[in-house]
């Protein structure tokens, strides 16, 4: 499945990236370092990440019978906001990005 990008960068020293249904982030100073940001069980995989301009947030989105997109806080790595595609027939977004206020998805 292609990813709109495959590559994103964070921050001067962080890169995320698709490996099978996760999304890696690499701090590329230290090679070792990783952390997994695990896709949404269900789902058939990731077709875009986005990052926000401060690199606060971390959109990805997935193939599923609805789209589905999360909003993840890039320093917890934890969730926070799920939207889906209920008011459309498309199983997939295939780009995400977020709008100048950085609080805004598009």
């Amino acid at each position: 499945m292609n990813v709109n990008p495959s590559l994103l960068t964070i921050d001067d020293n962080t890169v995320a990236y698709v490996s099978g249904h996760n999304v890696v982030m690499q701090n590329i100073a230290q090679r070792n370092n990783f952390r997994h940001i695990p896709g949404i069980e269900g789902c058939e995989g990731i077709t875009a990440m986005a990052v926000s301009s401060d690199g606060v947030w971390l959109a990805i989105a997935e193939k599923s019978k609805q789209a589905i997109c999360a909003v993840y806080d890039l320093s917890s790595g934890k969730r926070k906001k799920l939207f889906c595609s209920s008011d459309c027939s498309s199983n997939a977004f295939t780009a995400v990005t977020f709008a100048n206020s950085k609080e805004k998805l598009t």
